[in-house]
């Protein structure tokens, strides 16, 4: 029941590797928009992925399987429980675990006449599953990149920032998963960056409900945002209320195509509190704000993913923040508020293992994410929930990459912003 941290430079890698995997037509049964994944969603696709080669239904090439033992080696205990629970389910016994640890990553920049730079990142954490059915996770960030960001407003000790980037609770129920407390969640394709919700937006604090059915997955969510400090003519600072409601739906048709619908709203307001309609996965946010009168911001977005043949996949995504339909009043004279991206993937250039051929555009219309109230406006701690290019935006960008043997990878990348 524990996620996989999106968005932090040391599983990067997890992310990348299970992208190519899915390219290459070994993991079919993740949805790849709906961030994070579950450690143990991914273990089940691995084992049944080792299976299928050991019984000969799929053969791999030495890039796939390296691939495959790396993420193995990362998701070996899941892997491990998963067996025993299939093979001797009469010797698992009362599952107990804790953990205790850190991550760490290093990073160094190297510019023409300018001092070299490192910056060190740590994620101290702590672990506890009861069972099968609940879990806790307590991750702490103390990070010296966050100290030097110009938008963070928090206490620096000794040059570091230090926030929780995980604390949360996952409760397993028949058939859904409650998570409560605080995580970061990626929804749309992984391209130059999701455009709805982004992986390099702040973690959010939360109640998030997923579940899934065959070929569907749901997940719903309301999360409390950065409140916003007025002062008045007397001189008095008061907070203003800010909240955040999600919710996605996607459909893994027949492993080749996958799409996602997804519907955010913002709304806040002085002594406003959570709205019983926001908090409604069924609802639509948008037709419940037309109706209530309130001067709220939604966000609509669709996102597909589709891989015609084995090492081609084409995946897009298109955001709706305002789109001006009357032509009634001076705002409907505004220009459409929208982002969309596209690209595709090719691997194995002829016939050579472990070559890849990336191409995508992204474009991000002005005024997109914005809006006259500042409460409304599509940030969290002053950072982006959605893409962090933010808008008025194209960017165009072509990468060939080729493994060269198991660990090592080479990329050259044309980027034009």
């Amino acid at each position: 029941m524990e996620t996989v941290p999106v968005g932090e430079g040391v599983y990067r890698w997890v992310y990348e590797y299970l992208d190519e995997l899915h390219a290459r037509g070994l993991i079919t049964k993740l949805h790849l928009g709906t961030k994070p994944y579950f450690r143990g969603e991914v273990a089940k696709e691995l084992l049944s992925l080792r299976e299928k080669i050991h019984q000969g239904e799929i053969s791999v090439s030495w890039p796939e399987d390296y691939l495959l033992e790396e993420l193995e080696n990362e998701f070996s205990s899941e892997i491990n429980e998963l067996k025993l629970e299939l093979n001797s389910p009469e010797d698992r016994g009362p599952l107990k675990r804790f953990s205790w640890g850190s991550d760490f990553q290093e990073g160094s920049s190297f510019k023409p006449r300018e001092k070299a730079t490192f910056r060190e990142t740590f994620w101290p954490y702590a672990k506890a599953q009861i069972g099968s059915n609940f879990f806790a996770c307590t991750r702490y960030m103390i990070d010296e990149n966050l100290a030097q960001d110009p938008d963070y407003d928090g206490k620096i000790w000794r040059g570091f920032a230090g926030d929780a980037a995980q604390a949360y609770l996952v409760f397993n129920l028949p058939y859904f998963k409650v998570l409560l407390g605080r995580e970061r969640i990626a929804w749309g394709q992984r391209s130059t960056g999701e455009l709805i919700l982004s992986e390099n937006a702040f973690p959010l604090d939360m109640v998030k409900i997923q579940g899934g059915w065959g070929a569907f997955q749901g997940t719903a969510f309301f999360a409390f945002l950065s409140t916003l400090a007025t002062r008045n003519s007397s001189g008095e600072v008061s907070h203003i209320n800010r909240y955040l409601s999600g919710h996605r739906i996607s459909l893994n048709l027949f492993s080749k195509v996958q799409l996602g619908f997804s519907e955010t709203i913002i709304y806040g307001g002085e002594d406003r509190q959570l709205e019983a309609y926001y908090l409604n996965p069924l609802l639509w946010y948008h037709g419940a704000q037309l109706n209530e009168k309130r001067d709220d911001n939604t966000f609509l977005a669709f996102d597909f993913n589709l891989r015609p043949k084995r090492e081609v996949v084409f995946y897009g995504e298109f955001l709706i923040d305002d789109l001006q339909v009357e032509k009634k009043s001076q705002e409907d004279k505004e220009p459409n508020e929208l982002g969309y991206s596209g690209g595709f993937s090719i691997l194995d250039i002829f016939g050579f293992h472990g070559t890849e051929l990336n191409m995508e555009y992204l474009r991000i219309n002005n005024w997109t994410y914005n809006q006259i109230e500042e409460r409304n406006r599509y940030l969290n701690r002053k950072k982006l929930l959605g893409n962090p290019l933010g808008p008025d935006t194209d960017n165009f960008k072509v990468s060939l990459a080729a493994w060269l043997r198991p660990g090592l990878k080479s990329k050259i990348t044309y980027q034009r912003r």
